[in-house]
């Protein structure tokens, strides 16, 4: 569960950011919307630990 909640705390605090400089127009919608992928993919890397410690 520890891992659950690191990896929804992470997607809330990258969203926050991301949605407050897209608000405040420093982050281009075009790079908005690819940094969007990018906690996907390190979620799932944290997620993976999951699968080695059984």
């Amino acid at each position: 569960m520890r891992t659950v909640k690191l990896n929804l705390g992470f997607t809330a605090l990258y969203n926050v950011v991301g949605l407050t400089l897209a608000a405040l127009g420093i982050l281009p919608p075009i790079v908005a919307a690819a940094a969007q992928s990018l906690p996907d993919l390190g979620i799932l890397a944290n997620s993976s630990r999951l699968l080695r410690q059984r």
